[in-house]
């Protein structure tokens, strides 16, 4: 268990400056917060246990909120102080949110911190065993303090700082922070005004970029921002998380998770363990939040997410959006402005079709939009329905049901027991060579001329004693007329439905 120490004063009041990071509603462990207001705590403060909480080191706030979907603050802390030994983190008594903080501004914070903590300006400090320090930077800090560690600040007003044991810390870009406290890491930062962090054993932390920001803090996790304005965090163990692409975000925060964001503006995040996320269309996200899940947004602005337990999705297609919500469910839009949701569990859902839909919400069910603007939603438990044909819709609603709309702009529905499915004539008057299946019990099905329908009868207890197919025109099948089958495998006419 983390340990953490007290701090009171009776005679002054102490202050610090820090920082908090929020979800994307500035929310806090399900507190609101506000800019520019003042909360107090009324009980015991304890880090990780009670009290406001927030970092003084700014790229210690990403251990707890992943840069792409998070806000971050600068603050003010008073009162009972109470510190975090494994981090900067510190609990107190009151915190006053001053002002909302960007991701630069938190890397020129980062810098800050960390030179002010060295010697002064162009110094050199080797305390540690076989240590070795080299300021060469004009108005540069670099401090070795772990026992054979190495650090170096040649960029001009760059600071470095290798604590750990065995650790290497490089800061190389103007005004770069480069920090290595874990034993055996290595930290570099070279990009302008970047800053690097590897605080887990045996990790690695590199920021290239101009303005970018690396954090590995996971045991043996690596972390790579190499695009401008990015920023990268890998808090997992054995996690690796990489942002190459400008002003992207990648987190992976589970055990053993990977996150790339390589695409303009994209974000990645990969909390679950053994998950992987992957960001590399202009404007994406992606999101891996359940164990052993993956998501991939490639396509331009798409969305894909992954919060089942062994879920996978995709989402290719130019503004597209997957969402694979089912544990062991599969999502994949792949068409232009497609949407794909399997939120069943063991369900698949996949949007090929341009301007698809397709969803997927009932357990072990499947749904299938392949044609442009076709719409296809199995709800049903092991449902399944598949809308191939352009501009066609199909929906199976019913337990067990089955629906299949395979012509050009037709439309199958299906709903299990007592339900019905159709095929919608062509307007143009084209065969569409259709079939209409209603599998249910005291189901229904039509289809125009040119197409086909098949029907079950089961009985009182749900089992099925018949099934018959007939082409429209054939057994006396009259084109767009409901039929049913009686007990005795006969074709006859059903109540006819209002038109819609």
């Amino acid at each position: 268990m983390a340990k953490a120490s007290k701090k009171k004063s009776a005679e002054q009041e102490e202050s610090i400056i820090s920082y908090k990071g929020f979800d994307a509603r500035m929310q806090c462990r399900g507190y609101q917060f506000e800019i520019g207001k003042e909360y107090v705590h009324d009980g015991e403060v304890e880090a990780c246990a009670g009290g406001f909480h927030a970092c003084e080191y700014p790229l210690d706030v990403f251990n707890y909120y992943a840069p792409g979907s998070s806000k971050f603050a600068l603050v003010e802390q008073r009162g009972d102080l109470s510190r975090h030994d494994e981090d900067s983190k510190v609990a107190s008594r009151s915190i006053s949110i001053k002002a909302e903080i960007s991701i630069p501004a938190l890397i020129t914070a980062a810098f800050e911190f960390v030179r002010s903590r060295c010697e002064p300006a162009t110094s050199e400090h080797a305390t540690g065993n076989s240590s070795a320090s080299s300021a060469t930077g004009d108005r540069s800090a670099s401090s070795a303090t772990g026992d054979r560690s190495a650090s170096s600040a040649t960029g001009n007003s760059s600071a470095s700082s290798a604590t750990g044991y065995s650790s290497a810390s490089s800061a190389t870009g103007y005004r770069s922070a480069s920090s290595a406290t874990g034993n055996s890491s290595a930290s570099s930062a070279t990009g302008y005004s970047s800053a690097s962090s590897a605080t887990g054993d045996r990790s690695a932390s590199s920021a290239t970029g101009n303005s970018s920001a690396s954090s590995a803090t996971g045991n043996s996790s690596a972390s790579s921002a190499t695009g401008y304005s990015s920023a990268s965090s890998a808090t997992g163990d054995r996690s690796a998380s990489s942002a190459t692409g400008n002003s992207s975000a990648s987190s992976a925060t589970g055990d053993s998770s990977a996150s790339s964001a390589t695409g303009y503006s994209s974000a990645s995040s990969a909390t679950g363990d053994r998950s992987a996320s992957s960001a590399t269309g202009y404007r994406s996200a992606s999101s891996a939040t359940g164990n052993s899940s993956a998501s991939s947004a490639t396509g331009y602005s798409s969305a894909s997410s992954a919060t089942g337990d062994r879920s996978a999705s995709s989402a290719t297609g130019n503004s597209s959006a997957s969402s694979a919500t089912g544990n062991s469910s599969a999502s994949s839009a792949t068409g232009y402005s497609s949407a794909s949701s399997a939120t069943g569990d063991r369900s698949a859902s996949s949007a090929t079709g341009n301007s698809s839909a397709s969803s997927a919400t009932g357990d072990s069910s499947a749904s299938s939009a392949t044609g442009d603007s076709s719409a296809s939603s199995a709800t049903g438990n092991s449902s399944a329905s598949s809308a191939t044909g352009d501009s066609s819709a199909s929906s199976a609603t019913g337990y067990r049901s089955a629906s299949s709309a395979t012509g050009n702009r037709s439309a199958s529905l299906t709903t299990g027991w007592c339900s019905s499915s159709e095929i919608k004539p062509d307007l143009t008057g084209k065969s569409l060579h259709a079939v209409a299946i209603a599998v249910g019990g005291a189901s229904k099905a039509r289809a125009p001329a040119g197409s086909a329908i098949t029907l079950c009868y089961r009985n009182d207890d749900g089992e099925l004693i018949h099934i018959r197919s007939s082409k429209v025109g054939d057994n006396g099948i009259k084109p767009d007329t409901w039929y049913s089958l009686n007990e005795s495998c006969e074709f006859v006419e059903a109540q006819t439905w209002p038109q819609s």
